[in-house]
């Protein structure tokens, strides 16, 4: 479970978002992330029984709180979630992580290809077509459909360049991500049944995740 007192500060931040609140609500923010640190450290040992996670650290899978505002019109100081990637490598492994996102009314679990570059995601897409059965055997698992549904993501409006538009899977060859994405409600995160939630669904999101990254080393 993820203590009552990090979504609190994390909604506080949201209406705060500048330095000189940060500053003086740090310990608020130190025992946040304590909190979160922890979540993460558990999550770690969980999947190290289904997952071959290396020698893996909280810090290794963790984003930091601070933004980066150097090219954004949005200049609010810090991200107002906490977030970690889990996998072997941590927040490195882009396209294998667990993804676990915290934040008041928007948490959620999710893993997939996420904007990834044009080459990477013609890897996927030529890998889809070259392995239809495996796609769709892995996507239209009973199981996994009912925990994440369909696959999530901005789609192009006609069939991307390169491809004809005859060829199946014109839903998906369309797609710039492809995100597997369940929510998790404000009451499951600080619920005690937090932990188990989270690794039914990492358990389901495992298929997947191994196609991407077999797709992608390709």
């Amino acid at each position: 479970m993820i203590p009552q007192l990090t979504l609190d500060f994390l909604q506080k931040l949201a209406k705060n978002n500048n330095k000189s609140w940060f500053d003086l609500h740090r310990k608020e923010y130190e025992q946040a992330k304590l909190n979160f640190e922890e979540f993460v450290r558990n999550l770690i040992e969980k999947i190290s029984k289904f997952e071959d996670l290396g020698i893996l650290t909280p810090k290794d899978c963790m984003f930091r709180i601070n933004r980066d505002v150097r090219f954004s019109h949005n200049k609010r100081p810090y991200k107002e979630n906490m977030s970690a990637a889990i996998a072997k490598g941590g927040k490195k492994n882009i396209f294998g992580c667990y993804y676990i996102h915290i934040q008041p009314g928007q948490s959620f679990l999710a893993g997939g290809l996420h904007h990834p570059e044009t080459k990477t995601l013609n890897k996927f897409r030529d890998f889809i077509l070259d392995h239809p059965k495996k796609f769709t055997s892995t996507i239209e698992n009973p199981s996994f459909k009912k925990y994440f549904g369909p696959l999530q993501g901005e789609s192009l409006k006609t069939t991307p360049r390169g491809y004809d538009k005859e060829l199946p899977f014109q839903q998906f060859l369309k797609m710039k991500s492809l995100v597997a994405f369940h929510p998790l409600s404000d009451k499951i995160i600080i619920s005690k049944d937090l932990e188990t939630e989270i690794i039914k669904g990492c358990k389901l999101l495992k298929p997947y995740l191994e196609f991407v990254a077999e797709s992608v080393s390709n």
